[in-house]
């Protein structure tokens, strides 16, 4: 549609804190072309647009499943219905609209450029640090949830407990994780990861600033250790040197390992065959 159509606002719509100041709240607000500050798509909004003598009735509604945090548009003529999650003539070029729909906001987010991440900031409060001016816990930020909804989520199980991942090691003292044993801990008993996927939280793990430590190469074990240290190169360095010096095995001792395995069962039948020439030239051992 056109943007020189005449809209008309019936509803405003509501803020709703689940919506606009949480997880999701990046996809509930958008930048106005009159002064590029943020406002906010507001739930239940309605705005009306006649076109060739027709009225239509646009709603913002939530979507469903996957996309039930997701804002949603409802294009209604007469019985005809049509969902999209595209937005259009919903009037937020007019300045009288958005005036009206930038009532009662409790507060605005605000957007931070990091390198080539775009963080976006929707709550701050304090917490019980006085050494640290009353910073850490209070901070939330979306940016977790658009980094695995970018990487992770097309790619693997929609009820894996991602969040829990995360959270539980945040919570442990150890920094250092085995990358598929902590990711099964969120997946059904019995699930195989496929390369792609576990390449995809490969790549999201160093976008959260996780560094891959493992010290052999992929060819000699696909086991994986990663830390969440900030003083992750020292880390390397040190299971590096820890693995060069044989401290540090590819297979733990109770996995089955194939190499190991097969010498050992080579060295058996050398062993025998060697004794039983011996003992056809009448050696025998004692």
């Amino acid at each position: 549609m056109a943007p020189t159509l005449r809209v008309t606002l019936i509803k405003p719509g509501t803020i709703v804190p689940e919506l606009h100041y949480g997880p999701y709240s990046f996809y509930w607000w958008i930048i106005s072309n009159e002064n590029e500050t943020l406002f906010p798509i507001r739930l239940g909004q309605q705005t009306k647009v006649c076109l060739n003598k027709v009225d239509f009735i646009l709603t913002i509604q939530t979507g469903s499943g996957n996309n039930k945090l997701m804002p949603m548009y409802c294009c209604q003529s007469g019985l005809h219905v049509v969902t999209e999650p595209r937005y259009q003539a919903m009037g937020w070029n007019d300045k009288n609209i958005l005036k009206t729909l930038k009532q009662d906001i409790q507060h605005i987010p605000v957007t931070v450029n990091v390198e080539n991440c775009i963080i976006f900031i929707y709550g701050i409060g304090t917490s019980s640090r006085e050494k640290w001016r009353y910073a850490g816990s209070g901070f939330q930020s979306s940016l977790l949830h658009m980094l695995f909804d970018y990487h992770v989520k097309r790619r693997t199980l929609a009820n894996a407990n991602w969040k829990y991942f995360f959270t539980s090691w945040v919570k442990t003292e150890n920094p250092i994780i085995e990358l598929e044993p902590a990711l099964h801990a969120i997946y059904p008993k019995g699930y195989e990861f496929s390369e792609r996927e576990l390449s995809a939280w490969q790549t999201m793990l160093k976008a959260v600033g996780a560094t891959n430590i493992t010290p052999w190469l992929s060819e000699e074990s696909k086991r994986q250790l990663w830390t969440k240290s900030p003083n992750e190169k020292a880390d390397k360095v040190a299971f590096a040197a820890l693995y060069k010096s044989g401290f540090l095995t590819s297979i733990p001792k109770n996995m089955p390992n194939a190499t190991h395995t097969f010498w050992m069962c080579f060295e058996r039948a050398h062993l025998l065959t060697t004794k039983k020439l011996l003992m056809e030239k009448d050696v025998y051992f004692l």
